[in-house]
């Protein structure tokens, strides 16, 4: 996962961007300068260079960060389909160094084709390049490899590639690095083993490494026969030190809950260790307790499998960086804010009104087994969250903290997190322990309101709940049995305590249909269901798959006028339609409540309104959401087309939802009428 630490910013706690930085400041590199990429279709990639001066070796690096940022290419689309891209370090020293060749970053292109120029799409993604450091000094030439074979008449993308370098001590000091796995390799090819090219690597350590860390990007590619290897099937990857198992790693990716949403393409479908838009995340595996001028054996194996024709490959990029011991006893960094945070990357869980949650990193030789977390708005009464746990050397822990955020805020305000007394004792290093980040006001909605439902045909891997957003707690919940029929309109009145804080986490990571598509996480609606649905060859199978829109909104009561459209459809200035059903895992949706079961305050004027779900009704079932002005008195009654009398009651209140059961009844037409002082309205009632 990514891990961007927020003091990187001039705004944040005085930090001035300089090249004359000192110990916790910022220094910015500038690298690739709004390049354009495009593919080469005869070739199937492109390098742009780039070369940047980062500060002299004299300079100790805390930590260094790279952020990337994609846009559709001037006057062109967006390129259309998933390519790899790798970011390299070329030569180092001038035009005539020595040429490096090493990855130290991957990203994988979204599907853009939604989106031109005209849009104004942009987005960014940072990656931590840390381990670099030793080479990230003076004259460096960076290399960025695009991939792919599309058109490059009619679409591109337009780069910028920027480095954040923090000074300061370091976590440990750099000793060595060893190359170990590189390149693309087939896997399930009987004739060509993977483990004829992961062999045993032998290594001597540097006389002075006392730690070491082992760097694997790895990512599967291809779509074989039976499996789907190496894009689309799941596999396990053991390492080996000394011939002792020390790592298993499933080189797997859930993509459905990706923050780049929706994408022109098969976006929710999971990966080998990679997902469309986003970029690689590198294994980093601790290796400790070391001794210098030692001799070593490593060793990678893939799990065994066998494929048939169509063979897919993995590619490897693999290095050894060896440190001494840390250089802190008792040292905690904060990485960032993930909640309340305006960053792209953390978008489906922004913004917020509950509880904080941050992430942090144990830089100490010590395990962290306690921490004080003080955390408010700027300008008030901060407040003091005592964590424990046991968190090992390097490694990192999500905090949710205790108390909920200010969530009245009706303007931006500045949220701010300090870390003190970690294991009950003195931060050894501490510029690394504050930051801060914007709390956006969150949608507020009336206390009182109906959740709307439309079914799709796989209806059961729907389910939602509303949780507390103080206390955590479930307040209501529909499972995926509440929703037993497909393509169906379901109402739901949902009551809250007011002027209170919720989180409304729909799901869709439900039973999944049983047949040739077996695959949840899908939203509502996905487009290529629609497609395949159109080729006889995908029968009898895809007829089972959901590629009927379902639809959710949260609706006002009384007037049912929509209050939030989760699955509404936006155009793009290119003319795609781009559905809301289309979200992939779920919704995380969060929101604070008013003093009224309205909108507004003022809703007692105008006329009476009523709306009848569903209309036909197979089953004689229908739901009634009514409004009726000044709080009047109401009579409600159901006759037959001969004006026999069915059903009467009363209804009360401003607004709400009545069910009317006429199943008894036969199929036919029915008469719904309201009637108020001075006003009566009618609706019609089909049973078919």
């Amino acid at each position: 996962m990514l891990m961007k630490t927020i003091y990187l910013f001039a705004c944040l706690w005085g930090i001035t961007l300089s090249a004359r930085a000192g110990t916790g400041d910022t220094i910015t590199v500038q690298g690739h300068n709004s390049v354009v990429i495009k593919t080469d279709p005869s070739v199937g990639e492109t390098y742009y260079t780039a070369w940047s001066t980062f500060p002299a070796d004299t300079t100790h690096y805390r930590k260094v960060l790279a952020y990337l940022t994609f846009e559709c290419a001037p006057g062109l689309s967006c390129g259309e389909w998933d390519y790899l891209n790798h970011i390299y370090i070329g030569k180092k020293g001038g035009i005539n160094g020595d040429s490096l060749g090493y990855e130290m970053g991957r990203f994988i292109t979204p599907y853009g084709f939604y989106w031109n120029s005209n849009d104004n799409w942009k987005h960014g993604w940072w990656l931590d390049i840390t381990d670099w450091s030793y080479l990230l000094h003076d004259s460096l030439q960076i290399v960025y490899k695009h991939t792919g074979y599309e058109s490059n008449a009619d679409r591109g993308w337009k780069i910028n590639l920027k480095y954040y370098v923090i000074e300061g001590s370091p976590v440990r000091d750099f000793k060595k690095m060893d190359t170990l796995w590189q390149g693309i390799f087939q896997y399930g090819n009987p004739a060509n083993n993977i483990e004829s090219k992961l062999d045993a690597r032998n290594i001597v350590l540097d006389a002075a490494t006392a730690t070491a860390k082992l760097w694997i990007m790895q990512t599967g590619h291809g779509n074989d026969k039976p499996g789907g290897c190496g894009e689309f099937c799941a596999k396990n990857r053991f390492v080996k030190w000394d011939n002792t198992t020390i790592n298993t790693r499933n080189i797997w990716r859930e993509c459905g809950f990706n923050p780049l949403f929706p994408q022109a393409g098969t976006w929710i479908l999971d990966r080998a260790n990679w997902c469309p838009g986003q970029t690689v995340q590198p294994d980093w595996i601790e290796i400790p307790g070391l001794s210098g001028n030692t001799a070593h054996t490593i060793d990678i194996d893939m799990q065994p499998y066998t494929g048939t024709q169509d063979f897919g490959n993995m590619f490897f990029a693999t290095y050894l960086f060896e440190y001494g011991a840390p250089n802190a006893q008792t040292d905690v960094s904060l990485e960032t804010i993930i909640s309340p945070n305006t960053d792209y990357e953390y978008n489906r869980l922004n913004p917020i009104c509950g509880r904080p949650v941050i992430r942090i990193k144990n830089n100490g030789a010590q395990p962290l087994t306690a921490l004080d977390v003080e955390y408010g708005l700027a300008g008030q009464p901060k407040a003091i969250y005592h964590w424990t746990g046991n968190l090992p050397f390097a490694q990192y822990a999500d905090i949710t903290l205790a108390n909920a955020v200010q969530y009245l805020v009706t303007t931006d305000a500045t949220f701010e997190v300090e870390l003190k007394n970690p294991n009950g004792a003195t931060d050894e290093y501490t510029y690394d322990n504050k930051t801060s980040s914007i709390l956006k006001p969150t949608p507020v909605l009336p206390a009182a309101f109906v959740v709307e439902f439309k079914t799709n045909k796989a209806n059961k891997e729907n389910s939602y709940k509303f949780i507390d957003a103080q206390t955590g707690q479930i307040v209501h919940q529909k499972s995926n049995t509440s929703f037993p029929a497909k393509n169906t309109v379901y109402r739901d009145t949902v009551i809250l305590q007011k002027n209170s804080c919720y989180i409304f986490e729909f799901s869709d990571e439900g039973t999944p249909l049983s047949g040739g598509f077996d695959i949840n996480k899908d939203g509502l609606y996905f487009w290529l269901w629609d497609r395949l649905a159109q080729d006889p060859a995908n029968q009898p199978h895809i007829s089972i798959i959901d590629n009927t829109a379902g639809a959710l909104q949260i609706k006002e009561l009384g007037t049912n006028a929509n209050l939030r459209d989760f699955t509404q459809t936006t155009t793009t200035a290119k003319g795609a339609a781009i559905s809301g059903a289309d979200f992939g895992t779920k919704i995380i949706y969060q929101f604070s409540t008013n003093s009224t079961n309205l909108s507004h305050e003022n809703r007692n004027g105008g006329q009476a309104e009523i709306k009848v779900y569903p209309v036909p009704s197979a089953n004689g079932h229908f739901t009634i959401n009514y409004h009726i002005p000044d709080n009047k008195a109401a009579m409600m009654e159901v006759r037959d087309i001969s004006g026999r009398l069915l059903y009467e009651g009363m209804l009360s209140g401003i607004g709400g939802v009545r069910d009317i059961d006429l199943s008894r009844f036969s199929k036919g037409i029915y008469l719904l009428r309201i009637v108020t002082q001075g006003e009566s309205i009618s609706k019609k009632l089909v049973i078919q």
